[in-house]
């Protein structure tokens, strides 16, 4: 019997799953019943991999699915988080290592790509998308079976959600490589204005 976190299961309670041939986090929940020990097993929520494709079906992220003996279950789609301008600010640089030189260029460019927004995507004209609050696009950035590459080696999807370890790890790749000059929202917005006034009042 499979008892550990990330076991495969071929039965679940005399259920074959073998068609699908997931693995699966296991969750053991035990409990003392009169002095005796009671483990409960339970299966974590999972979308289904579509077929022939690294998709997950329905509203599921879940990164690359892989072939039917690497298949993984596709997890519940995270919430994402619409920040405070100074909530962002002080998260990028208590959490993130952000320095203050360059600090009012990221919250302003964070505003106009994706008004804080964590869950922000964008449709482009030549049929890519941006991601997350940065609004990190699938042609070069993420998602490697998508578009010209994925220079972050992350999934898309991953920057949809409240945490933006990810994000800007991504980010600060695209802007070592092309500055602040890779974000048109950047450009058009902040560039050559004074974004200090979007931090000056945070800290």
């Amino acid at each position: 019997m499979c008892v550990m976190e990330g076991c495969k299961l071929d039965f679940v309670l005399g259920i074959p799953i073998s068609d699908a041939a997931r693995t699966v986090t296991l969750v053991a929940r035990i409990t003392r019943q009169n002095g005796v020990g009671m483990m409960e097993l339970a299966l974590p929520r999972g979308g289904e991999c579509k077929v022939d494709s690294n998709y997950c079906a329905g509203s599921y992220e879940g990164g690359l699915c892989g072939g039917p003996r690497e298949r993984k279950c596709c997890k519940e789609a995270s919430h994402g988080k619409v920040y405070e301008r100074c909530e962002l600010a002080r998260e990028l640089v208590d959490l993130h290592g952000f320095d203050f030189g360059t600090l009012g260029n990221w919250v302003c460019l964070a505003q106009h790509e994706s008004s804080y927004n964590t869950a922000a995507t964008n449709d482009n004209t030549n049929g890519s998308r941006d991601y997350g609050i940065f609004q990190i696009n699938d042609n070069y950035w993420c998602d490697a079976n998508v578009g010209a590459g994925a220079d972050c080696g992350m999934t898309c999807n991953s920057f949809l959600d409240s945490v933006l370890a990810d994000d800007v790890t991504c980010a600060k790749i695209i802007y070592n490589r092309h500055g602040f000059e890779a974000w048109y929202g950047w450009i058009n917005h902040c560039k050559n204005t004074n974004v200090e006034d979007y931090v000056n009042d945070c800290f």
